[in-house]
């Protein structure tokens, strides 16, 4: 045995972190700035009815130890909800924790949208989806600004609508030529949607640009939910107990429609759903697969043989 040096080896007593899901977004009046001109006299009536409804929300919770205000907020909201705008505040409290660089998906909420970002439910979809999103960009063309501020410690995330297919590919393009390079939020696409499901053909585009751009798809944990109704408390636990599965099943919508198959370099990315489902899903699919393909008389033939016959690879080799 060799004899062993008596020297402590050089250790660190810092962590770095890079981390994958912080989140972030404009003061509700700062907003304005970045929508187009059309849109501010809406504007300025919804921002008012917005701090009419928080206002009534605090009030309403003034003596609860939690409210629905503090959703996305560690702390007070009056004091610290400005850690999703304020750079310099949001900078040093990172470093503090020895966060070191961001992937920056939204947070509050954006201009005509009808609950934040961080609300813990897919918001009910408004009527007016040019105002919808009219917001979104607003919001886009606002977080290159917030970038601007650490762009070596800032990988922004942009949003596109599902309701207009040739508006999101512009805005792939657009944020990729303008360096948001966190990629692209995916929303989900519930039951109760108005849009299509993501495997149908509509979103081709859509897998198209981001490929072509290299521009990743985040789908985030919370934006595929349906709405589980007004029945609670049970509403609420069935919210926590499938909130993650409802943003899981995003993975085979693409992989079983062929979205992979056709577009091999477009990355994909799970984010706040867990590891610990992927190995047993990945199983479950490939054994779905493989029955799907080879099977001669089962359900899962008849079912699933045309969709897997243009799948060269098995779920877990995608």
């Amino acid at each position: 045995m060799s004899e062993q040096s008596n020297q402590e080896p050089n250790r660190s007593d810092h962590h770095v972190v890079i981390s994958a899901d912080t989140h972030c977004g404009a003061a509700l009046w700062d907003y304005k700035e970045y929508l187009e001109k059309r849109y501010h006299e809406d504007f300025d009536d919804w921002a008012r009815s917005i701090e009419e409804g928080e206002r009534r929300t605090a009030e309403v919770f003034k003596d609860a130890e939690r409210s629905p205000l503090n959703v996305g907020v560690d702390g007070d909201p009056a004091v610290d909800g400005n850690r999703n705008y304020d750079s310099d505040r949001r900078l040093r409290e990172q470093e503090a924790d020895g966060v070191v660089a961001a992937v920056l998906f939204p947070n509050t909420q954006p201009p005509f949208a009808p609950a934040a970002a961080s609300q813990f439910e897919a918001p009910a979809y408004s009527d007016n989806y040019g105002h919808r999103w009219a917001g979104l960009r607003a919001h886009n063309r606002w977080l290159l600004d917030f970038v601007s501020e650490a762009p070596e410690r800032r990988a922004g995330i942009g949003q596109i609508f599902l309701g207009d297919v040739e508006g999101s590919v512009a805005e792939i393009e657009w944020a990729a030529e303008n360096g948001l390079r966190g990629g692209i939020l995916l929303p989900g696409t519930p039951p109760d949607s108005p849009f299509e499901p993501l495997y149908s053909k509509a979103y081709r585009p859509i897998w198209a640009a981001a490929e072509a751009c290299g521009m990743p798809l985040n789908h985030h944990s919370g934006g595929a939910t349906p709405n589980f109704g007004n029945h609670f408390p049970a509403s609420l636990a069935m919210f926590m107990l499938e909130v993650t599965w409802w943003s899981q099943r995003a993975l085979w919508h693409l992989m079983f429609s062929g979205v992979f198959e056709r577009h091999p370099d477009l990355q994909w990315v799970n984010t706040e759903s867990g590891t610990a489902w992927v190995p047993d899903t990945l199983a479950r699919l490939d054994d779905f697969y493989d029955r799907m393909k080879t099977s001669k008389y089962g359900s899962e033939a008849i079912f699933g043989g045309a969709a897997v016959a243009e799948m060269s690879l098995t779920p877990s080799e995608y």
